[in-house]
């Protein structure tokens, strides 16, 4: 009887192709990253180029980068530089990635933006609240946000003096003005004009008048615009407006001054009239220059 020959029924993988080895058809080999089918039988016939004895069944994909070698701390990321892949080391807390534009590397940063806090201060039975040392040249106008505000006497304004070189001007060279409005004890209440401008001077501008920060459930809120603090060439100003309550009484007061030294200031100072602050939060932000 005839033999008939039926080669491999299916691939026979090899592994490595092997100079040496005698391989036969439907043999199945590794070269270089891609795999071959021998469709003739054949000795030291190298896949990548002997067509005639192999067909190439999957072509090797391009070599990836190892990034554990480029990746080195926990928070470390990779980014494509100007060469290749590139370590960007992890930044500060609160930093956010920035990219550069076109043909730039990112980077960490910091948010930023045209209205930024730049302190804050809590009373509890202080004498006084400070914002000193925290003026810079990058702002022309300031605000402070107070809320939550009693004083240990509920018959003490509040009042509002300027800082320089660290220390009050407690000297007579301020002005203000109040305008006073509310409801009391069942009526209207309008105080109208008060405090001491423009034909007296005080050591101290008063923000609030009827003095009536009681301890409890009763409190002051309000906020504080200061212009131009670093000029040299101008009085320093400022506005604001309390807004204070007791069990009869609702009141709102706006207020604005200034103070006739011309020299840089340091910072802003908060006081009562007597006693002192109970307690409040005071929140001081810088709007940018333009």
């Amino acid at each position: 009887m005839a033999t008939v020959t039926l080669g491999n029924i299916k691939f026979n993988w090899k592994g490595a192709w092997n100079s040496g080895t005698a391989y036969v058809i439907d043999d199945v080999v590794s070269l270089s990253g891609s795999s071959y089918v021998s469709i003739q039988a054949g000795t030291n016939q190298n896949p990548a180029s002997a067509s005639a004895y192999w067909q190439q069944m999957s072509a090797a994909g391009t070599d990836g980068t190892d990034l554990t070698s480029t990746l080195t701390t926990q928070g470390d990321i990779v980014y494509r530089d100007g060469s290749g892949l590139a370590r960007l080391g992890y930044g500060t807390a609160g930093q956010v990635l920035q990219t550069g534009g076109s043909g730039a590397n990112p980077s960490w940063g910091t948010v930023s933006s045209d209205f930024v806090h730049l302190g804050s201060a809590t009373a509890s039975s202080s004498s006084t609240i400070d914002f000193n040392g925290l003026f810079t040249s990058d702002y022309d106008v300031y605000k402070i946000f107070f809320h939550n505000v009693t004083h240990s006497s509920s018959s003490a304004d509040m009042y509002f003096r300027f800082m320089q070189s660290g220390s009050a001007i407690t000297s007579s060279s301020y002005y203000f003005h109040i305008n006073q409005e509310g409801y009391n004890d069942g009526g209207i209440n309008s105080a109208g004009v008060t405090g001491a401008f423009p034909s007296s001077t005080d050591t101290k501008i008063r923000m609030n008048g009827d003095g009536i920060l009681n301890t409890g459930n009763y409190h002051a809120v309000g906020e504080v615009d200061i212009y131009n603090p670093l000029d040299a060439t101008v009085y320093k100003a400022v506005k604001g407006y309390v807004h204070h309550m007791t069990a009869s009484k609702i009141l709102h007061s706006n207020f604005f001054g200034r103070n006739t030294s011309t020299s840089a200031l340091s910072g802003v100072q908060f006081l009562p009239q007597s006693g002192n602050i109970a307690s409040g939060k005071y929140h001081l932000y810088g709007m940018k220059n333009s």
